[in-house]
């Protein structure tokens, strides 16, 4: 089978890779059909990050089993899921208590794509991938719903939606700040924030792009480089920037 390699900033390749097997009764293999970069890959692809090639790159789509462990229950072959980005059990205290992506099953960041927790667990710019505890971590995709639609519901979908609306639930109506700069986390943050209640979401980046499509979403957008800090203080920030200015306007905005 193949899979995207990150060799350098600016240059992949598609190289031959083991195509991988069932090793536990947990496992799924499963088809990505639907993959795409997150923020982070895009700045590792422009070489602005310490990330060193080859790594291979995708951690962020939507797949379809094409095999199953005898322990993977509630799920069948040929369904359309949802993939994780990280490595985690589901069933240490971690796990249950909601925090996923620092299971002690695993070693800390490990996760698809790139090997930060220092094993090699497969990527989803690949033709498979295993995912172990198949039950616990993917998630059924709704019919009806178009995959390529949903790809970055691994990862950036669900970042905007933890930055903000639980937050929102706890202090209905507050305001948001978001810092934006880094790509779609921001602008993902902007929109759930809006659907979730806020009375008023600020949206602050430079590229004009992001800004027009937070303020169709509901937000007042702010263009520019980020402030020391905002005139007014937000009891809700979300740091979605990428950089240092806008992480220091977002602690001090708070």
């Amino acid at each position: 089978m193949k899979r995207l390699w990150f060799l350098e900033p600016g240059k992949l390749e598609w190289r031959d890779a083991e195509t991988p097997v069932l090793l536990a009764p947990g496992d799924a293999i499963v088809r990505p059909i639907a993959s795409t970069t997150c923020d982070l890959d895009v700045m590792i692809l422009r070489g602005t990050t310490p990330f060193q090639g080859p790594i291979a790159l995708g951690h962020e789509g939507i797949g379809e089993i094409v095999a199953l462990g005898e322990g993977a229950h509630g799920l069948h072959l040929g369904q359309v899921v949802v993939l994780p980005w990280h490595l985690s059990c589901g069933g240490c205290d971690r796990c249950r208590s909601r925090r996923m992506n620092t299971c002690r099953t695993y070693p800390p960041g490990a996760m698809y794509g790139l090997d930060v927790g220092g094993g090699e667990y497969g990527s989803f710019f690949s033709d498979l991938v295993r995912i172990p505890h198949a039950s616990s971590v993917l998630v059924p995709l709704p019919p009806g719903l178009d995959p390529a639609v949903c790809a970055s519901a691994s990862d950036n979908l669900p970042f905007g939606y933890e930055y903000t609306v639980p937050h929102l639930a706890d202090a209905p109506g507050a305001d948001v700040l978001v810092m934006g700069g880094c790509g779609s986390v921001g602008l993902y943050a902007a929109a759930f924030a809006v659907a979730g209640g806020a009375r008023e979401v600020v949206y602050v980046d430079s590229d004009r792009d992001r800004l027009e499509r937070a303020e169709r979403y509901g937000a007042k957008v702010v263009e520019g480089p980020a402030p020391r800090r905002m005139e007014t203080g937000f009891p809700i920030t979300v740091d979605a920037s990428g950089g240092a200015e806008g992480l220091r306007c977002a602690i001090s905005s708070t």
